[in-house]
């Protein structure tokens, strides 16, 4: 059975096998499931697991769940349950792929974060590189070429434990360049952390302020409750619809898999506690948003969008502004920004966090001659990229010196 990924060019295999059983060399118990053989305790482990290691809630199962469904993934997601003594350690969801990687036909093992995650972890406490080990190890049973993991945090305890891996468990490894997170370490003295900033933005950020004080509470509209998740979503569709988006396709209309998506996980949130979202009124009509997830001491911006036709107005700024003071009045201590670096998120920070997607290649015959041939391509494309960079800089020398 095949189904097809979320752009609708990568194409996936459903797996078939049942739950297997396996204990490594250090007493872990190793688990592997598929998705329908999650039940409730685990569901409830796997939760406690993700707040207990301060992870983002994007890493929780309904939240996975969610994403998996509306893109028509769920079936062939399986889970890797880590267990010592009967409680549950480490949980790593994964999928098998089928795709191109530099023009190479490519079987890929992906961690299931890969889908929706923000900040991709492998959920796990302190045992995270010996699971990841005995995990490969396991995974050796499947079909797959290379190990894929996306949005990892430079630094983070993920890219250790992949970067720990031995040498003799996998093959070749290329880590490419991902995005770059800006996020505001949020301040106690709000007054202080104004003046602080640049005078453009320090002006921009008090004018925002007064007009954001003249709204009334149903000018300002809080979505924290399961109960209005339908109207912040009909907000949300109308206000991308009057946006640039919809230029770019990106209106969340033009993309049914997107809009079932948040149809899915707004519940979701709200029964988690974790949604953190606003809605302005300008003249009675919704006219910017700002949605955002609030766990573990961080608030996390997933989405914003304004009508453009009052950009004068700057309807998405005082949307943002007014989410970013209540985080700090309600005590968070951080407010990330997600996504990659945009240059109006850097008025607010100089902060951010650095991401990279690892390919690790497995170490089998198939695998390591796809591994150099990556390699050999990489090398080609870094080769021709420095003629290219050489001789527009010995063109722009010749233009000078004339």
């Amino acid at each position: 059975m095949h189904v097809t990924d979320s752009p609708g060019v990568l194409r996936t295999e459903r797996l078939t096998l049942e739950g297997v059983g396996a204990t490594d060399a250090v007493g872990l118990n190793l688990s592997d499931l598929p998705w329908d053989r999650v039940d409730e305790a685990l569901r409830q482990q796997w939760t406690a697991l993700v707040r207990s290691s301060g992870l983002n809630p994007s890493l929780r199962p309904d939240w996975l769940e969610a994403a998996a469904l509306a893109w028509g993934l769920l079936g062939s997601v399986r889970v890797a349950v880590f267990t010592r003594n009967g409680a549950v350690v480490a949980v790593i969801p994964f999928r098998l792929h089928k795709r191109r990687i530099s023009g190479l036909p490519v079987r890929t093992l992906e961690l299931a974060g890969n889908i929706v995650s923000y900040h991709q972890e492998i959920v796990a406490g302190e045992e995270r590189s010996a699971c990841l080990e005995a995990f490969v190890a396991h995974a050796r049973r499947y079909p797959w070429d290379a190990l894929v993991v996306g949005n990892v945090t430079i630094g983070g305890p993920t890219e250790e434990a992949l970067r720990s891996l031995p040498s003799d468990a996998v093959g070749y490894r290329v880590v490419h360049a991902g995005e770059v997170s800006p996020y505001l370490e949020l301040p106690r003295d709000w007054a202080s952390f104004v003046a602080s900033r640049r005078p453009s933005f320090r002006y921009r950020l008090r004018r925002a302020e007064r007009d954001v004080g003249r709204l009334d509470a149903s000018d300002m509209r809080w979505y924290r409750e399961e109960g209005v998740c339908q109207e912040l979503l009909s907000h949300m569709v109308a206000i991308d619809e009057r946006s640039w988006k919809v230029q770019e396709g990106m209106n969340i209309a033009a993309r049914p898999q997107e809009r079932q998506y948040y149809e899915l996980l707004l519940p979701v949130m709200a029964r988690a506690g974790v949604l953190f979202a606003n809605v302005l009124r300008l003249g009675g009509r919704p006219v910017a948003y700002s949605l955002c997830y609030a766990a573990g001491g961080q608030v996390g911006q997933m989405k914003t969008s304004y009508d453009e036709s009052l950009a004068k107005e700057r309807p998405g700024f005082l949307a943002t502004v007014a989410s970013v003071r209540r985080a700090a009045e309600e005590g968070f201590c951080e407010y990330d920004f997600l996504g990659d670096a945009m240059r109006h998120k850097w008025d607010w920070t100089d902060d951010a966090r650095a991401h990279t997607t690892h390919l690790i290649f497995r170490r089998s015959s198939r695998g390591l001659l796809l591994g150099a041939a990556k390699r050999f391509i990489r090398l080609v494309t870094r080769s021709r990229l420095g003629r290219a960079v050489h001789s527009e800089t010995a063109s722009v020398r010749e233009t000078r010196d004339e």
